[in-house]
This record gives C-alpha cells, structure tokens and sequence, in this order.
C-alpha cells in the first residue's frame, strides 16, 4: 500500500513567488515608513515640544506599516545573516518608538502647562482692562460696581474652563500617540526576538 505524502504540492510550488510577493511589499512598506518619517521630520525643530508631539504622532500612526513590512520581510527572506540584521532594524525601531511615547509624556506636560500659563495670562490682562475702566471716573458712572465684578466673574470662568478644554484635549491626543508609539514599539521588540525562532 503507497504511502500517501501529507504535502501540499502546490503550495511548494507557489511558495518562491509568494516569498517574492511578500519581499516586495515588505520592501514598499519599509521604504515607505522611512520616506515619510523623512519628509514629516523637515524643517526640523527638534527645540518645539509642538513640533515633536506632531512628528511623533505621525510616526505612531504609520507604526504599523514599518511592522507589516518587517514581518514580511522576516517571514520572507532566507539566510541567518540576513534575518539577524532584520531582528536588529526591529529592536532599533522598536526602541525608537518606545523612546518616543516618553517625549510625547514630557512634552505633553509642558504643553499642558504652557497652555495654562498663557490663558491665565490673557485673563490677567482682561481683568487689569476691567480695573482700569472702573477707575475712569466717565465709564465707572455709565456701569454699574455689579456690572464690574460679573464681568470678572465670567472672566475667571471662562479662563478655568478653557484651561480645563485645553488639559482635555491635550491627554487625549498625547495618549492616541502614546498608545500607538507603545503597541507599536513593543509588538516590535517581540518580532524582532521571536522571527529567529519561527523559521
């Protein structure tokens, strides 16, 4: 009685042009993440929390074609050398990227802060305009002293609900980019120490 072989010939067949396939848009994608992570970085101030928050978040966000181009690469090429070198663009951009949910924290926080400065500082200034035209004798006698004080009032007001606004929208946007950076970086770092071990 033959023995029946339990391999697909067909998918031996197919497999060098589906191992072409996948180097092919591995190649795309790797490429494409490094031109973009090019043309996002210029002009470069690297001294503007603003601007590093934008990069950054930019970068989170395209986080998962450099790892589909990686996987495929990884899962297509042949050769320890070139597979080691793989896991170590791996380990280097996953890094790169945890490293970068930390940026995105700390300037998170001055941004947060800067914010608040600078809308307690408008408000200092709309209330010193309010004093003064309470101590012009003219538009003192046209408002009354109630007028005065409810228009600190709502001065104050708006100034805490728009810091509030401001802190909100900032750690929405920081913890988008913190989380992308993150699960990114990290699903990385496991490619890269795991691809060795799946061939």
């Amino acid at each position: 009685m033959a023995s029946i072989s339990t391999r697909n010939p067909a998918a031996n067949s197919t497999q060098p042009g589906a191992s072409r396939l996948f180097q092919v848009v591995g190649v795309a994608c790797l490429i494409s993440f490094i031109l973009d992570a090019i043309i996002l970085a210029l002009p470069p101030l690297l001294g503007s929390p603003q601007w590093r928050i934008s990069f950054l978040t930019q970068l989170g966000n395209r986080g998962i074609v450099l790892l589909i181009g990686l996987a495929m690469l990884l899962y297509s090429v042949q050769g320890r050398r070139l597979i080691k070198q793989l896991c170590t663009l791996c380990f280097v951009f996953g890094t790169i990227l945890i490293v970068g949910s930390g940026l995105v924290i700390q300037d998170g926080l001055t941004l947060q802060h800067q914010a608040k400065e600078q809308i307690s500082s408008q408000a200092s200034q709309i209330e010193s305009r309010i004093q003064t035209t309470q101590a012009d004798p003219q538009a003192a006698s046209k408002l009354k002293p109630e007028q005065f004080q409810q228009a600190s009032q709502q001065v104050v007001a708006q100034a805490e609900t728009l810091k509030r606004n401001a802190q909100n929208n900032i750690f929405k946007s920081a913890s988008l980019s913190i989380a992308n950076l993150l699960v990114a970086g990290l699903a990385l770092l496991t490619l890269g120490r795991c691809a060795p071990y799946l061939k």
